[in-house]
């Protein structure tokens, strides 16, 4: 079956089972516009394979994780590179910062009650109240702040922290 690339030309590129590429009606010639498709399919797949991820409105700058939360900004062009982290990127007002911010905004980060299981107890907080809840096969818990009792998600935006408090941690 395979999979399909979309380069920014909009163009689609169809990748075989096997590996081979289809672009288009190319028929084994790449036209000029067919051959910067190919170069892009080349630079997102390194990226990947690197574990970068390069700005879409500025491909000049990439963006690597590295351990405890800290993101290396770098321009390819100049070498040139920035330290971020989620929390102290608001300080910096430059193209390297906007950079780290796409990125945040592109990956945002998991909370931990994100990964809660069916049948956990978990403390929620929803616009600044706490309540402990139980949730179901399908991770959601009554919504205790409307009156008609429905039910909401434990993945739900209007969450903003939750800790569990049942199975314990045995650690």
């Amino acid at each position: 079956m395979g999979t399909e690339f979309k380069a920014a030309s909009g163009r689609t590129i169809n990748i075989a089972d096997d590996g081979s590429l289809l672009f288009g009606r190319a028929n084994g010639y790449l036209s000029r516009e067919t051959a910067f498709d190919a170069e892009e399919y080349f630079r997102a797949k390194r990226d990947e394979e690197l574990g970068r991820w390069r700005w879409p409105i500025n491909p000049q700058f990439v963006v690597y994780r590295e351990e405890d939360g800290v993101f290396t900004v770098l321009k390819e062009t100049t070498g040139l590179a920035l330290m971020a982290t989620r929390e102290g990127v608001d300080e910096f007002d430059d193209t390297f910062a906007a950079a780290a911010r796409a990125y945040f905004e592109a990956h945002p980060e998991r909370k931990p009650w994100e990964d809660a299981k069916p049948w956990e107890v978990w403390v929620v907080t929803v616009n600044g109240s706490e309540w402990a809840v139980s949730l179901d096969e399908d991770r959601e818990f009554r919504d205790r702040r409307d009156l008609d009792n429905s039910w909401m998600h434990i993945t739900s935006p209007d969450i903003t922290d939750a800790r569990r408090i049942w199975p314990e941690d045995a650690a």
